[in-house]
This record gives C-alpha cells, sequence and structure tokens, in this order.
C-alpha cells in the first residue's frame, strides 16, 4: 500500500511541475507544453490522460490503470480548488478588457489577439509575470476543431467573398455576410442566424460551407437536423458556428432552441455517465441552416435571422465543388488578414456608433452599422439592407400564418379598417368570412388561442400597416385591429 502511495503521490509532483492549472469552476484544465507546442485540456479528457502517460513514461514511473486514475484524480482536485480561474473557449474568446480572441488551432499553440489597435498573433495568456490578469481565458481545441489559414495579406482581400457567396454585384448581401462573420468573433453575441432558402441545385450548402470555413473549420462542417435538445449542446461543445444543411419543416421547440442559443442559453441535466449529479450546460452560437423550402415560420426566431434565397446556378456557370475549395483556399488567408483588419477597426470605433431605429437584434445593427462605416459605405447603408432582408422575414411569419390573410380580408371589408370587440366575436367573424380556412387543423379553436396567436404576431402586423391591441376591462377581454 506504501508502495502504490509513493507512486502516486511521485506521479503527481512530476505533472504538476510541468503544467499550469485553471479551473472554470466546474472542471479542472491544465496548461502544458509538448513537442514544442503549447495546448490547453481538461484534466478528465482523453488528451491529457495521454500526455501524463507520456511524462511518467519518460520519467520511469510507469503505473497501472488503477494508480494513474488516482493520480489525474487529484491533479484536477487541486485545479479545482487551487488552479487559476477562468473561462473556456474552444474558437472564440475574449480576455478580461473584452478584446477578441481567436484560436486559429496553430501547430505551435499560438492564438490571435484583437484589440481597438491591432490585431497581433501571440503565445496563449497563462499566469507569468506578463499576464497579470484576475481571471484567465482557457482556450482549448476540441475534437474536429481545423486550423485556420496563417493571416497573409495581399493573398485574396475580403472583396473575394464575393464570388463564392453569389453576391459579386450584391452589395447588400455581402454587407450582411460580412457584418455575420464579424459579429460571430465578437464573443458576447447575441448571435443572428443566417437563412438559406433555395430549390437544389442552387449552392446553398456551398455557400454554408464557406462561411462555416471562413469562421470555424471543423471535420464535421455541416449537421443534420438534431434531434433533441442535447444534440445540438453537444455539437455547441466541440464547434463555434452551427451549420446544419438540408432543414425542412422545423417544430416549434427546435424553433424556440435556435432563439435561445442565438441570444445565450442555459440547461441543467444530469452529467453523463453519473447517478443523476446536476451539469449546467449552457452555450451562445452563430448559427446557418439551409433548404429548400421556408422552414423556419415562428416569427422569434425569423427576427433573428438574416434570410438569403439563392437562385439556382446554370450549366454554363456551375464547378465542382472541388475546384470552387481550391479557389478558395488561395484567397483565403488574405481574406482572414483583411478580416482581422475589420475586427480591430470595428472595435474602434463601435463605443461611438449609435443606430436610431434598431430591430430586436440591436447588438447586430450596432455591429453592422460599423463594419459598413469601416468598409467605406454611408452611416445609413447596413441599416437599410438589414431591414430589407427583415421584410422577407416579416412576410414569411404572416404567410405562414393561417389567420393572417383572414385578417387583412376582415379589415377590407370593415367601416374606416378597424374592428373592436371580444375574441370571441373576432373569431366568429373571421369564421364567416373564411369558412374553409376555420375548417383547418391549425385554424384557432377558441378565442383564447386565437389572441395568443394575435400577441404572437403583433409586432410582423405592426410592420404591415396593421395595428393590433389586446387587453381587459371590467366587461371582460377586448381586441382592437386598425389599419393605418
Amino acid at each position: 500500500m506504501a508502495k502504490k502511495e509513493s507512486l502516486k503521490e511521485s506521479g503527481v509532483s512530476i505533472i504538476l511541475n510541468k503544467i499550469k492549472l485553471f479551473t472554470d469552476s466546474q472542471d479542472g484544465y491544465a496548461a502544458y507544453e509538448i513537442n514544442g507546442a503549447k495546448q490547453t485540456d481538461r484534466i478528465t479528457g482523453k488528451q491529457f490522460k495521454r500526455y501524463v502517460q507520456k511524462i511518467l513514461r519518460d520519467n520511469n514511473n510507469s503505473l497501472n490503470h488503477s494508480t494513474l486514475s488516482e493520480v489525474i484524480s487529484d491533479i484536477d482536485a487541486e485545479a479545482i480548488y487551487e488552479g487559476h480561474r477562468g473561462e473556456v473557449f474552444n474558437r472564440v474568446g475574449k480576455d478580461p478588457d473584452n478584446n477578441i480572441i481567436i484560436n486559429p488551432c496553430f501547430d505551435n499553440g499560438n492564438i490571435i489577439h484583437i484589440t481597438p489597435e491591432e490585431w497581433t498573433i501571440r503565445e496563449p495568456f497563462t499566469h507569468s509575470s506578463k499576464d497579470k490578469l484576475k481571471t484567465y481565458p482557457i482556450i482549448i481545441k476540441t475534437k474536429g476543431m481545423l486550423s485556420m489559414p496563417f493571416p497573409v495579406r495581399g493573398h485574396g482581400n475580403i472583396q473575394d467573398i464575393r464570388r463564392f457567396i453569389k453576391a459579386e454585384n450584391d452589395d447588400n448581401k455581402f454587407i450582411l455576410i460580412v457584418a455575420y462573420i464579424i459579429q460571430s468573433f465578437l464573443f458576447n453575441g447575441p448571435f443572428p442566424i443566417i437563412v438559406i432558402v433555395a430549390e437544389p441545385g442552387s449552392g446553398k450548402t456551398f455557400t454554408t460551407l464557406i462561411i462555416k470555413n471562413i469562421i470555424d473549420p471543423h471535420e464535421a462542417p455541416t449537421l443534420s437536423i438534431p434531434r433533441d435538445p442535447r444534440d445540438m449542446f453537444s455539437t455547441a461543445g466541440v464547434s463555434w458556428v452551427l451549420a446544419y444543411d438540408n432543414f425542412s419543416k422545423v417544430q416549434q421547440w427546435l424553433s424556440d432552441l435556435f432563439c435561445r442559443f442565438s441570444t445565450g442559453n442555459a440547461t441543467i441535466d444530469r452529467e453523463l455517465f453519473t447517478n443523476g449529479e446536476a451539469y449546467i450546460y449552457s452555450a451562445k452560437r452563430p448559427a446557418i441552416v439551409n433548404g429548400i423550402s421556408d422552414f423556419f415560420s415562428q416569427s422569434d426566431v425569423l427576427q433573428r435571422s438574416i434570410i438569403f434565397e439563392n437562385n439556382r446556378i446554370t450549366p454554363e456557370e456551375r464547378k465542382t465543388e472541388e475546384t470552387l475549395l481550391n479557389d478558395f483556399k488561395k484567397v483565403l488567408p488574405g481574406i482572414f488578414c483583411d478580416i482581422l483588419d475589420l475586427l480591430s477597426a470595428v472595435l474602434k470605433i463601435l463605443p461611438d456608433v449609435n443606430v436610431s431605429e434598431p430591430t430586436r437584434m440591436s447588438d447586430f445593427c450596432k455591429v453592422g452599422t460599423a463594419v459598413g462605416l469601416s468598409l467605406g459605405y454611408d452611416e445609413s447603408f447596413f441599416m437599410k439592407a438589414y431591414n430589407e432582408n427583415q421584410k422577407q422575414a416579416n412576410d414569411i411569419t404572416l404567410d405562414s400564418s393561417i389567420i393572417a390573410p383572414v385578417i387583412r380580408e376582415l379589415l377590407s371589408k370593415e367601416k374606416e379598417s378597424e374592428f373592436n370587440g371580444t375574441p370571441t366575436e373576432l373569431l366568429d367573424k373571421l369564421e364567416s368570412i373564411n369558412p374553409e380556412a376555420a375548417r383547418s387543423p391549425y385554424w384557432p379553436k377558441t378565442a383564447t388561442v386565437l389572441s395568443g396567436h394575435l400577441k404572437r404576431l403583433a409586432q410582423n402586423f405592426r410592420d404591415t400597416g396593421i395595428i393590433v391591441e389586446t387587453g381587459r376591462d371590467s366587461d371582460g377581454r377586448w381586441i382592437r385591429l386598425k389599419k393605418l
């Protein structure tokens, strides 16, 4: 027994002398160097276990499986209670001053640090004399993350993005996608959702791949529709941009989940392989989704979306995906360099940017305006492009609603284009106007359900010139509709 304790203590001592300990209060992390590269891993993960095995073997201190597990467990406890506090990032992070950190997954372990003054390629933050921080960015490389290109000025430029996203002559599409890319590198978000709707053969998957590869290259670049919330949290754990291919009709729970990931989401679940111990999963992520039809129809998710409709590629225009990706890789180092320049420029002017009439995604409106100014557009250009895109989202929401066209028909018949009455009176009137719609399984069957529909669609109606007001007084509930 004493020999086992001696082996364990010796193993712990050897490893602790070679690593630096961090914690996010839930897990322990170790920063270490191997073969000249600096990296950080979760202490209980497979990668760190392999590192421990190698170091101990190199020190003639090989341990059996049981003792090795005890060594790792002791190191993990040391990290959680004595390690430097920090926040865990994979691809994108921030320092304590809210400057940007990008993990490009270079072989030497260096990161990209972006401030309002400049961007630099540097060693990771550690608890050394030059990084006297209260909390440290814990930057990890998760399974599947691929290396970003080394930025090289002149080997392509940001305007080259146009020909790969079908925006050669479309400034609106170009500014919206570039603004999305810049917003995706701002760790705090909130993040808009890119929605690409197009028929087969229109390059929607390729456009998704291009945007994903600029921000977050990965071994699994696109995924299929999530089966449950845990699927999305698992993806968020190993990837930064959530990119999904070939969506069809989206159920309400999944639409709500995209909204929650856009602005920040956490859930409490049983930790894997435990008997009920709670574990908190949290994530805020940019997302890209493509499909053939208008798979999103709920107002909440569409108000967070940027919608693009790709035109079909003609046989004369068509090239193989391999050819296009090779062309893209040639100019990507210059594109990435320009994006880093743009990020620094946006950080510099962002505090002074004001948007008079922002949408629900007000942070994105501000960032997009800063992007437009930094690229040489006038102050109002981005918001004009974004508002036009949001009108398309609004149209999709109302076109997907079974009651919207009947409400429009009602107001075209009413004197002075107005209705005042109870929810029950409104439901009866709508059913008398369009009995066929009222027989649909999607038709609201009660006045309460109708009121709920109207509350959710109130902003969408307002954007098309219809005022929806609901309330309650001494006589009961009332609804007022008015066409401006």
